[in-house]
């Protein structure tokens, strides 16, 4: 069985920038379960693995914009505070969340707090960074009409959590 769409595939990771520092690793939060082709992965990634079986490797450059995207000023905005569905209290630099920017959910990141006013940074943490991925395939198997329908690997066990 190959690396296709609609295919949970588990891989073991290493994920490091161009200088070596690691990123992101399997070392640190296990092996990643994914489906295949939903863009759960950055397009770059899940590139790399298309097509390949379990045991094969993949180390790759991956530029910016293949990965987690260039950096983009346009996705760095001012917005009154009135309009952040946040409580006052937890407003604060760093805070990160998810919202509708421009049509599609994304993770924002609060760069600063002003007296009625918050900066806020749409784009993702990695974005305008060359990564270098390397991957191992660990197991491939078809995903189940559960999984497809709600977009994420289950465990052995089924189903737990709420939607």
């Amino acid at each position: 069985m190959k690396v296709d769409t609609h295919k949970v595939v588990t891989i073991s990771y290493t994920m490091s920038d161009e200088q070596g520092s690691v990123l992101d690793s399997s070392d640190e939060n296990g092996n990643l379960p994914y489906i295949h082709g939903t863009e759960f992965l950055a397009p770059g990634i899940e590139a790399s693995l298309e097509g390949k079986s379990i045991g094969d490797t993949v180390d790759e450059h991956i530029s910016a914009d293949k990965a987690f995207g260039t950096y983009s000023d346009d996705l760095v905005f001012t917005i009154n505070k009135k309009d952040i569905n946040i409580d006052d209290t937890d407003l604060k630099k760093g805070l990160e969340f998810e919202a509708e920017v421009r049509g599609e959910i994304r993770y924002c990141l609060i760069e600063d707090v002003q007296e009625d006013k918050v900066v806020i940074n749409a784009n993702h943490p990695l974005a305008g960074v060359n990564i270098h991925f390397q991957a191992e395939v660990l197991a491939i198997r078809d995903a189940t009409a559960e999984e497809l329908d709600h977009g994420h690997v289950h465990d052995e066990h089924g189903h737990h959590h709420d939607h």
